[in-house]
């Protein structure tokens, strides 16, 4: 699905999310979402979208967990990351740039596995750890989009790029 911090769809605080539940829970970044208790917009398409608030998130592992008063038919198998090795096939499936290109498909491998990079911001350095490193195409708006394994179940989520090289995501 596309998330939005704003009711418009606009460019801006653009980004994916996986329905999880069928209940109406949503797995997302953290820097997609907001904060805790934020309220965003989940836009299934132009003329359906929903009010979804913040119940959960961790900025050390940029995840989130939205909410929206919807049912939904369908939600995301669970796979597991821990069977991911090297070379294995996976998908991206986000929408990158704009909602122009909602639900955009991009495909690569498994490049390596417990990847840990160091993250500065206003000279405080943070480290993510445990990350799975793919060759797969990521944009601005894939951010919270699911990592799927050939199986179509998710093994992963889409969190950052490594601007200063080509092909690591």
């Amino acid at each position: 699905v596309g998330i939005s911090k704003t009711y418009e769809i606009s460019n801006e605080g653009w980004g994916s999310g996986i329905i999880v539940s069928k209940n109406g829970y949503i797995l997302t970044n953290a820097h997609v979402s907001g904060g805790i208790d934020n309220i965003c917009f989940v836009i299934i398409s132009k003329t359906e979208k929903y009010k979804a608030k913040v119940i959960w998130e961790n900025n050390e592992i940029d995840l989130a967990i939205i909410k929206v008063e919807h049912q939904f038919e369908n939600c995301i198998s669970l796979g597991n990351s821990s069977e991911l090795k090297i070379g294995d096939s996976v998908f991206s499936i986000g929408n990158p740039i704009s909602y122009d290109f909602k639900n955009s498909v991009s495909s690569g491998i498994i490049s390596g596995l417990n990847r840990k990079i160091e993250i500065e911001d206003q000279n405080v350095k943070t480290y993510m750890t445990n990350l799975i490193q793919t060759d797969i195409s990521i944009n601005s708006g894939n951010s919270g989009g699911a990592l799927i394994n050939e199986l179509g179940k998710i093994v992963g989520i889409t969190t950052l790029k490594i601007t200063s090289a080509e092909g690591m995501s």
